[in-house]
């Protein structure tokens, strides 16, 4: 649905794996506004998690504008950066870390 409330198309957003495994999110109409609403963030978050298998090294779990940069040496070390991309307070913020495992199957 447009902002009008017209339908534009009965799906705007597509995920899926193919043959050999490889994950695939198409986003046809306006897939990066909002980006500062709580289905939106949630909704992406979610994707790129699906997209990366879980393997990000780090992410914001909580609803804020705060960016994040991170880095992985080649030993595993991680460097990383947060930035409150906004006015609003950054208070509760919640990063969440991807460790290494400590036992098989981890």
């Amino acid at each position: 649905m447009d902002y009008g409330g017209q339908e534009v198309s009965p799906c705007s957003l597509a995920v899926y794996e193919n043959k050999l495994g490889g994950r695939i999110c198409v986003s046809g109409y306006y897939p990066w506004d909002h980006l500062h609403s709580l289905s939106k963030t949630a909704q992406m978050k979610a994707i790129m998690r699906w997209l990366s298998r879980d393997r990000l090294p780090a992410y914001i779990a909580s609803y804020h504008k705060v960016n994040l940069w991170v880095r992985e040496s080649q030993g595993g070390r991680l460097a990383l950066a947060l930035l409150n991309a906004s006015f609003d307070p950054a208070d509760g913020v919640e990063l969440a870390l991807r460790r290494p495992p400590t036992r098989p199957g981890d």
